[in-house]
């Protein structure tokens, strides 16, 4: 589970490899990974922002079905 969200350290490329070709390849690797992550963040946001809305929602209609009616 560690680095499942990119809270662990994870190495595209061996130590030691500095040449053009390996900082490619570990720069493509970043970006996918970055690219999951926010896809995950995002994912969850979406999750939070549903439930608030409901939670909210829920809490203004029932001050609603409490108000005395008037007329």
């Amino acid at each position: 589970m560690a680095g499942s969200l990119g809270f662990g350290r994870q190495y595209c490329i061996p130590k030691g490899k500095a040449s053009a070709e390996y900082r490619f390849v570990w720069l493509e690797c970043l970006e996918t990974k970055t690219a999951t992550e926010f896809r995950y963040l995002q994912w969850g946001l979406g999750i939070v922002i549903s439930l608030v809305l409901g939670l909210v929602t829920k809490v203004i209609l029932d001050w609603l079905m409490r108000a005395p009616a008037r007329g």
